[in-house]
């Protein structure tokens, strides 16, 4: 029972909460902490009655926002075990007499701001209560509020809705469709906003099905967005773009029959007269539109006129808001202008819009406009063509490789511009082709490169410019064969140090970054210049610096274990003692938690094991305590209040990522799931360099990994996790086998688990390969010894389902795919070829342990196999060279075994050996000389009948493409050899031929066949047979294939020279000497 009492006080402690005396501030809220919370049944009621009776609009509002925050309070359950919401302690009766009050107030309310705080109270109500049931009075006060009503009434209703969408996910789409869309035609600004953000909120929650009833009020969005710009309503346009970025993102067919009336709309915001539109806002319709183009692509590609005028406003966008003033040339290279954001969206939009279209259908706008805005008398114009060459070339890679001479053409004058901005573009624009065309730039234009990049750092007296050459020339490093940077090598190391000694903090870190770089490139040959640069780089890093200079000396410890990475242990250590000191003394040391050096230690630390060896082992107690730490450590999460536009300004966004989830706007640091993700990596390099000496650490490095397997927040956590475990279980097997077997078992077992569990689980590709492939390694570290009983089984189940998947998948490529959906669909069937070829090398790992017990249980994937294969079932590509390599193994290692499915795997082999990819070719080729070694018996017929009439040009085919395979792919000759020569001789193909004798005689004249007493008689009838025969229309060839035959003769007996020729008659011998 609520008394006027409790009322009374509680009042009192709300004006005490909103006092702005801090002493009297604190002092109220510790009395509601201490005497309030314990009590919710004289709570919620109270701070109902408060929002229902008190008379001043600060204390409802108060209340009301107190209401909000405290129900879904965690407490200790009363009967023990788990939390449970505050909330939840009410009985029945009073949570349906607080909601029923809210809902009152709600209607009663006359101050607009008050009504928006309750509306937030009952959304948080309604929120806890849609986990367990719905709340009919809710609904029925939603569905009271129409156009009729006040436009502030309407929009608190349609603000309950956009916080908390889910109590209307169970009716129909067309009933919610109906109820909004009248709100899009309102007059009042504000209802429009609401109407559209609600929208958005009710689409992010519908099922697939559900979400096309919506069209028709997507309908609305441009006319909506046009309206608030003719009333230069700005802060409701930023606002309602910003909800339809999302919508879009999540729901791109709404919008696919909007495009050509929207993006117009976008532009026109976007390309607004000087002051119409803040930068901000622009942004934002740059954004929608950029995210229109990269989810709905085949409707842009389609519209090219549309496509152009994105491009040439983009283009615009970049050149646009640049300022010559000298605050640019004075502040760091990291920070950026305020004022140039706008040119920096529409750069990241280029590069977006790009990778989502490509260079078919953008290369001729834009290769239409750069040369002219390269030509330009306006420096702006001709940075925004520089910085639109950078960022377009990974999308338009496609074509631009074969025109890269011609985009390079526009970009090396620029680095003698008289405009140091566009200095700098030149150099930013190289190093991002450096990167994108890694191989073929470096090649055929790394003189240019390097001429162009060193000739800024001599000439240039802008330590901005200097210091973006000096980062290009690491993206030039990053993809350069060494042969190439030798010759330059010297002058450009001499430049490097002499810009050691600018004053330029930030160039000087550069510098080294680059030092750094060319040394990984150049390998070995660096070492003749250790001397000159160990000594400078450690004296960078023992300097006794102030903090100013820390990122130098981070760099420094970089640069000097890339060094020591790049020439190897024997040159470097020399200079090894020194820097271990210096390690050892950072590593030791106490460090603020935000001390950049703790970035850079632990994978400088990394570098040194993999120089050192197994010499590293007695550091690993020092460094393993805190890398332990990091892979241990939680993920940082927070909620902050959707209804806060402001709310994540206070977190970094280049650590922090928010999504809205049930209404609430969580976020998740980033950076510290990154730091585990490394922590965990630097572990698998350190088990895997360390080998038998990590034995001793292995128990609580286990302990720590085992748990990430299933840590589904970061799959870089998860992969490298498994990669970890599979390592260390062979380091502790090989480390201490038999005596520690049982330990090995065990965490076999548990690791196995584990894997298998997310096996069934995830749903990201690249973990399931790695868990497919890390179950393999497993597999192979023993003969079966360590392996727990079940795991065959088990195995092939996990196997099974993902080959249920597999086929969906394929099912949904075989039917028309969506042209918007194309990109999509090809990144799925990389993926699934991807898991294909992980079953395949689990698959063959379960066979070589199991051998024929692992018959039955891969039934379902034999068949899955076979289907690929076999005539009719055209399967995909990937999947028939997956299939075939399965098969391979399957005859390997299970050899006579294979019995019951010789004729299936006989025919899959035939089919193979004449299919359209030299690839499934060979696979099938190797599978017919697995049959041969390991299970002759059974597949007797099969390889006598390869030279019966009805096959022998299918067989002739396939020696001449293991011969082209062989020439091309470099594959392992001792093994193929052997099983080649016995399909000699190729008579019936003439055009197949020529391939196979050319290859044949090219592996005599290299000595690459043993010429044994059995396999050279094989050899001589072939080549006598083909000339017998005259199926070499080529007589240069005839004539070197006659040489060859005399040869082999020389070098047999003549009982064997007898014995090759038996079987011909005197004419046909005859032909041989003419």
């Amino acid at each position: 029972m609520i008394t006027n009492e409790a009322v009374a006080q509680l009042q009192q402690i709300l004006v005490g909460l909103s006092s702005s005396d801090n002493s009297i501030r604190e002092k109220h809220e510790q009395a509601f902490e201490q005497n309030w919370i314990s009590q919710p049944e004289v709570l919620f009621p109270s701070l109902c009655m408060v929002i229902t009776m008190d008379q001043t609009p600060t204390s409802r509002s108060l209340a009301a926002i107190i209401l909000r925050r405290v129900l879904g309070k965690s407490i200790p359950a009363p009967t023990g075990g788990k939390n449970v919401r505050l909330w939840s302690t009410l009985s029945a009766d009073a949570q349906k007499n607080c909601g029923e009050t809210l809902l009152n107030s709600w209607k009663g309310e006359s101050v607009k701001e008050v009504r928006n705080k309750i509306s937030d109270a009952i959304a948080e109500v309604a929120r806890i209560v849609n986990l367990h049931e719905e709340w009919p009075q809710l609904l029925t006060l939603i569905w009271s509020v129409d156009v009729s009503q006040p436009s502030e009434l309407i929009e608190s209703s349609l603000r309950i809705l956009a916080a908390v969408p889910e109590c209307i996910q169970n009716q129909k789409g067309e009933l919610v469709a109906s109820y909004l869309i009248q709100f899009f035609n309102h007059a009042e600004v504000q209802v429009q906003l609401a109407a559209v953000k609600a929208l958005c909120a009710v689409v992010s929650v519908s099922s697939d099905d559900k979400k096309q009833a919506y069209a028709n009020i997507v309908n609305g969005i441009p006319n909506i967005l046009a309206a608030f710009a003719q009333a230069s309503a700005e802060e409701a346009l930023t606002d309602c773009i910003q909800s339809i970025v999302e919508m879009a993102d999540d729901c791109p067919k709404l919008f696919r029959p909007q495009a050509t009336r929207l993006a117009p709309v976008l532009c026109a915001i976007t390309d607004c007269k000087e002051g119409q539109f803040e930068d901000d806002t622009r942004s934002v319709a740059l954004e929608l539109l950029t995210t229109l183009v990269e989810v709905i692509p085949g409707t842009f590609k389609k519209q090219k006129e549309l496509t152009g005028t994105v491009v040439i406003l983009i283009l615009k966008m970049i050149s646009s808001g640049l300022d010559d003033g000298q605050e640019w040339y004075q502040i760091t290279p990291d920070d950026e202008f305020e004022e140039e954001d706008l040119s920096l969206t529409a750069e990241a939009a280029l590069d977006r819009v790009a990778i989502a279209l490509g260079g078919k259908t953008l290369l001729p706008s834009l290769m239409s406009s750069i040369p002219g805005m390269i030509r330009s008398s306006e420096w702006k114009h001709r940075y925004g063509a520089l910085r639109a060459i950078a960022n377009m070339a990974e999308g338009c890679a496609d074509l631009l490789e074969d025109r890269l001479e011609e985009l390079l053409g526009l970009v090396w004058p620029s680095f003698k511009d008289a405009h140091p901005r566009v200095q700098y573009a030149a150099c930013h624009a190289l190093g991002q082709l450096c990167t994108d065309f890694a191989g073929p730039l470096q090649e055929h234009f790394a003189q240019q490169c390097l001429a162009s990049l060193v000739g800024v750092l001599v000439s240039s007296n802008q330590p901005r410019v200097q210091c973006h050459a000096a980062a290009a020339l690491i993206n030039f490093a990053e993809g350069v064969d060494s042969a190439i940077i030798s010759p330059v090598l010297d002058g450009l190391l001499d430049r490097l140090v002499s810009l050691l000694g600018t004053s330029t903090l930030y160039l000087q870190e550069q510098v080294i970054a680059s030092m750094a770089a060319f040394s990984s490139a150049s390998g070995v040959s660096f070492s003749r210049f250790l001397p000159q640069v160990i000594p400078l780089l450690m004296n960078c890093l023992t300097s006794n610096l102030d903090k100013s200079y820390r990122q130098l000396q981070c760099r420094a410890l970089e640069a000097v274990t890339m060094v020591a990475l790049a020439v190897g242990k024997e040159h470097f250590r020399p200079y090894s003692q020194p820097l271990l000191d210096v390690m050892v003394k950072l590593q030791q040391a106490e460090h603020d938690s935000d001390d950049l050096i703790l970035d850079y230690l632990a994978p400088s630390w990394v570098r040194i094991c993999q120089v050192l060896e197994t010499e590293f082992s007695p550091f690993i107690p020092l460094v393993l305590p805190r890398l332990l730490s990091d892979a241990a450590a939680d993920p940082d999460i927070a909620v902050i209040d959707a209804a806060n536009p402001t709310a994540e300004d206070d977190y970094d966004p280049n650590e922090w990522e928010f999504a809205t989830i049930r209404g609430r706007r969580l976020g998740i640091h980033t950076a510290t799931l990154d730091n585990k993700c490394a922590a965990v990596e630097n572990l698998a390099v350190y088990i895997a360099t360390l080998q038998k000496d990590f034995a001793p650490f292995a128990e609580q490095t286990f302990s720590t990994v085992l748990p990430l397997v299933s840590f589904t927040m970061h799959e870089g956590v998860q992969s490298a996790s498994v990669e970890a475990l599979a390592s260390l279980i062979k380091v502790v097997y090989e480390a201490g086998k038999p005596s520690n077997l049982a330990t090995v078992k065990s965490m076999t077992q548990q690791s196995l688990t584990a894997m298998l569990s997310q096996l069934q689980e995830s749903g990201d590709s690249e973990v399931l390969v790695s868990i497919l492939d890390a179950m393999a390694d497993i597999c192979n570290i023993s003969s079966g010894e360590i392996l727990p009983e079940g795991l065959l089984y088990q195995s092939f189940d996990a196997i099974n389902a993902l080959l249920t998947i597999l086929m969906r998948s394929q099912s949904r490529s075989s039917a028309q795919v969506d042209e918007d959906e194309e990109d999509d669909e090809e990144k799925r069937a990389e993926d699934d070829e991807n898991v294909m070829y992980g079953i395949t090398r689990l698959a063959a790992a379960l066979f070589k342990c199991f051998k024929e017990a692992s018959l039955a249980p891969s039934e379902t994937l034999l068949k899955f196999c076979l289907g690929c294969i076999m005539p009719g079932k055209s399967g995909l590509l990937p999947h028939r060279h997956a299939a075939l390599c399965i098969l391979d193994d399957l005859v390997h290692w299970l050899g006579v075994h294979t019995f019951p499915i010789r004729d299936h795997v006989a025919q899959s082999f035939a089919k193979g050996l004449v299919d359209e990819d030299p690839d499934n070719r060979q696979a099938a080729v190797f599978g017919v000389g697995m049959c041969s070694e390991h299970a002759p018996s059974v597949y007797e017929q099969f390889c006598r009948d390869s030279k019966a009439p009805s096959v022998i040009t299918v067989t002739d085919n396939a020696m001449s493409a293991v011969a082209r395979i062989c020439q091309a792919y470099g594959v392992d000759l001792k093994t193929v050899l052997p099983i080649w020569i016995t399909g000699l001789p190729v008579t019936h193909d003439e055009a197949e031929a020529p391939t196979v004798y050319k290859w044949l005689l090219t592996l005599l004249g290299n000595g690459d066949i043993s010429v044994t007493d059995e396999q050279g008689t094989h050899i001589l009838r072939a080549l006598v047979e083909v000339l017998v025969k005259n199926c070499i229309a080529d007589p240069t060839l005839k004539n070197q294939i006659k040489s060859a035959a005399a040869s082999l003769q020389q070098q047999l007996s003549p009982d064997l020279t007898q014995s090759a020729i038996s079987g011909f008659t005197p004419e046909q011998l005859a032909k041989l000497s003419q």
